[in-house]
């Protein structure tokens, strides 16, 4: 709707926005691809070859399949996904400037991790979007990615560790509902990586246990000391995987980060599950003066959307001589 500058009630270009360029035609459509968007642009312009072409970034309305696709409004609140005008030449610029994306387009084939998922009740991954037990929101499906980066290494991996077990109880924050399963994941991730000892913690202490290969502790993730002292208690060093699935806040996820990376193995990953689409922003921004890190911002667009971001984060290797 050129008037309102809406598709499918998303906002994109509105006219007074296209009024300053005072061109003599406007075009807005789809592509499958940036190449395609460059291919057509660079017809247009032998065919108009003293016009100027402009290429916006507009954000997609609708994936491959025509789904309408639904975005929280932090998404247009960030000048991240404000409209922005490119000449072709600046629009290739603009590929090749530090701002990278990956997407990975997959099958809904079952995998180990998912089908571990269901059968301990995480919201991590599931084989269907409603009727799981133990979670009776939309899940996640993280485990799609995760089979992806650790299926190769299970049988190496030996040391893990996940802050936040899924509370059950109502009454405190990132809780899973009454019906939620806690240690759910952990549990998926013991099945997972065969040879591995698994550490959990969480601010409930009522829901903390230990099984076989599984060990948890205290821990409030908002308190330096309390981390510090909790992983003094554990007395290990050099995990393999870290895993911040706590209180879902930017601020905590800082906190823990940055105490808990020191207890990386070098070719360890460190994983910040369930980032809202305003902290990405704040992340990201964090990140980018962190030369020491090679960060993977992921955002899955299947199941629950608003939070559904991680962070893979990995020590650039120390170079030797």
């Amino acid at each position: 709707d050129f008037k309102t500058g809406e598709y499918f009630g998303k906002p994109i270009i509105k006219l007074e926005d296209l009024d300053k360029y005072k061109a003599d035609g406007y075009f807005i459509g789809t592509a499958k691809s940036i190449e395609s968007i460059l291919q057509y642009s660079k017809r247009l312009q032998s065919i108009f070859p003293n016009a100027k072409i402009y290429i916006s970034n507009t954000i997609p309305a609708c994936d491959d399949k025509g789904n309408k696709l639904y975005f929280d409004k932090t998404y247009f609140d960030n000048e991240f996904y404000m409209s922005k005008f490119y000449t072709i030449d600046t629009f290739i610029n603009s590929l090749n400037s530090n701002e990278r994306r990956i997407q990975i387009t997959y099958t809904s084939k079952p995998n180990l991790v998912t089908i571990l998922c269901d059968k301990y009740g995480t919201d991590k991954g599931s084989n269907r979007i409603f009727g799981n037990p133990y979670n009776t929101g939309i899940p996640h499906f993280y485990s799609d990615v995760y089979y992806l980066l650790f299926n190769h290494s299970r049988f190496y991996v030996k040391k893990v560790f996940e802050c936040g077990l899924g509370t059950n109880n109502p009454n405190l924050p990132s809780n899973m509902g009454i019906n939620g399963r806690p240690g759910a994941s952990l549990r998926m991730w013991r099945d997972f990586f065969p040879n591995a000892v698994i550490y959990g913690c969480d601010i409930d202490k009522d829901i903390l246990f230990n099984e076989k290969r599984i060990k948890t502790f205290y821990c409030d993730q908002t308190d330096r000391l309390t981390i510090k002292k909790m992983i003094e208690t554990i007395g290990e060093s050099d995990f393999d995987v870290i895993i911040d699935d706590g209180l879902h806040t930017f601020g905590a996820g800082i906190t823990l980060f940055e105490v808990m990376i020191d207890y990386l193995a070098d070719n360890g990953l460190y994983i910040i599950e369930d980032v809202s689409d305003a902290d990405l922003f704040k992340y990201i921004d964090y990140f980018k003066i962190k030369e020491e890190y090679i960060v993977y911002p992921i955002s899955f667009y299947r199941g629950v959307v608003k939070d559904s971001h991680i962070l893979v984060i990995m020590k650039i290797p120390r170079v030797r001589n």
